[in-house]
């Protein structure tokens, strides 16, 4: 299944009737910084989640059950091998540094702001069981009240972003490029894309990383874990002209997302 098939199947309460959509939401939340649940543990020797053979859940389809959480453990693994990578690696020069620092305090953001989603889901009991699933996702990590340092962070990185297309020599800067980078705050997922590789491809070229997979790990913890953020932050910062705004303007998040799997599509 798809990442898209595997939100419709719980919107549609399929595995509801055996384990409550509340539950489902809290693992997945865990997992997507790379927190263990019940069902998924970590693996030290493999640097992976791995099912727990030894958790098992009463009138549940264990086997089911952890086949569709599998779907977002991959987000997880990249998020955890990020950001030992933020922690570990050398630095190597101004810019790369600045890429480093960034993408750490991101990633600190995602923990904090998926943290306190966990906890207000652990103790709240007025959860509307029929509200979509993206949705419930996308209010708990885009609060308008406490998210100004993740959009701070995220302009931050495309700033960065910026000055390294703008320091590459003007006859290696093809149309495409330019293009690409005035498109941010398009709304296609394909652009999306395109950027991160860009982005990625660039600082890879200019500051010589010698390992590759590095950038390979870099790309793909951008093409999974960071996918719903921009998508909804290039929203966001689209129809807000300044961080001051965030405060005084409520945020129509059904009416912002225009497709019913946006936030969700398939590797």
């Amino acid at each position: 299944m798809s990442h898209a098939e595997c939100i419709h199947l719980l919107e549609e309460r399929l595995i509801r009737r055996r384990l409550t959509k509340l539950e489902v939401i809290e693992h997945i939340i865990s997992m997507l910084i790379g927190f263990e649940s019940e069902s998924f543990i970590w693996n030290d020797n493999e640097k992976q989640f791995v099912p727990n053979k030894c958790y098992s859940m009463t009138n549940v389809n264990i086997k089911s059950y952890q086949s569709f959480l599998s779907r977002f453990a991959p987000i997880g693994t990249m998020y955890r091998r990020m950001s030992t990578f933020v922690e570990t690696e050398y630095f190597r020069g101004k810019t790369f540094f600045a890429y480093q620092n960034v993408l750490g305090k991101i990633l600190g953001e995602l923990m904090e702001k998926t943290l306190q989603a966990r906890q207000h889901f652990t103790n709240s009991t007025d959860i509307n069981p029929d509200k979509n699933v993206r949705l419930i996702l996308v209010e708990s990590f885009l609060d308008s009240e406490k998210n100004g340092q993740l959009l701070l962070s995220i302009r931050n990185l495309y700033a960065i972003h910026q000055e390294i297309i703008m320091n590459e020599s003007n006859n290696d800067q093809s149309d495409e490029q330019i293009s690409l980078s005035n498109s941010l705050f398009q709304m296609e997922t394909s652009l999306h894309r395109h950027f991160c590789r860009q982005t990625l491809n660039a600082i890879h070229k200019r500051l010589s990383i010698p390992d590759v997979r590095i950038r390979s790990l870099a790309y793909t913890m951008l093409d999974h874990c960071l996918r719903v953020m921009f998508i909804s932050l290039e929203t966001m910062l689209k129809s807000f002209a300044s961080l001051s705004e965030l405060s005084t303007n409520e945020f129509l998040f059904e009416s912002k997302f225009r497709s019913r799997n946006q936030l969700y599509h398939t590797v």
